[in-house]
């Protein structure tokens, strides 16, 4: 769901080639990959938690430079819930739209 979030707020056309772990059990493949392709650094979103920081322990470990973006969301468990969190904001301040014809 994160990668969503994220292709929602960027938008298809400005990613980079992009790895989903769907796991951080998936790692050591990812890490294998990125090296096998030559890859020396890469921007992390994992989620804010105890698992996420072990995986940002392991890529950097690696030797990969690693660009940490959840410092970005902090507050939030994970990339999903601050995009969520930044919609709900968005409909708070745009009122809705009315339906019919105006006179």
């Amino acid at each position: 769901m994160d990668f969503l979030s994220y292709l929602t707020m960027k938008g298809k056309e400005s990613i980079s080639p992009s790895i989903v772990l769907n796991s951080v059990s998936n790692l050591p493949r990812a890490i294998a990959y990125l090296h096998e392709k030559g890859s020396d650094s890469v921007r992390a979103f994992f989620d804010n938690d105890e698992a996420g920081r072990q995986a940002l322990q392991g890529i950097q470990s690696s030797g990969i430079k690693v660009e940490d973006m959840s410092q970005y969301y902090a507050r939030y468990k994970d990339l999903n819930e601050y995009h969520v969190a930044q919609r709900t904001e968005l409909k708070q301040v745009i009122p809705p739209r009315k339906r019919g014809l105006r006179r």
